[in-house]
């Protein structure tokens, strides 16, 4: 019996069997679903200094800037990257209108 592939002869029927049940386009298909769900996993574990790319799987600092949690890879980034961090924040805090005053946002 010439198969596919060589394994094929020496794997018994049942096996060859349950390998062909499967859709062979299932990869093909599965493919956007696991680049989305690695670039999330990615994500989740990046430098959060904005110019470093550094996933930082193992080694990490994490620190609490304002109630939020945020990682780094380095103590380089650690510093310069909590300042870059705070300062957005009170820039942020800023521009938008307080809580209680009477500026009403309408949508149209």
């Amino acid at each position: 019996m010439a198969l596919l592939h060589p394994l094929f002869d020496i794997l018994p029927k049942v096996i060859v069997d349950e390998i062909f049940s499967y859709d062979p386009l299932h990869r093909e298909y599965m493919k956007e679903v696991f680049e989305e769900l690695k670039n999330k996993h990615d994500s989740r574990y990046m430098c959060n200094r904005y110019d470093c790319k550094t996933n930082c799987y193992d080694n990490f600092l994490e620190t609490s800037i304002i109630f939020h949690n945020f990682r780094f890879c380095c103590e380089d980034c650690l510093g310069e990257g909590e300042d870059e961090i705070r300062r957005d924040m009170v820039i942020f805090s800023r521009t938008r209108p307080p809580f209680n005053s009477n500026k009403r946002i309408f949508k149209i």
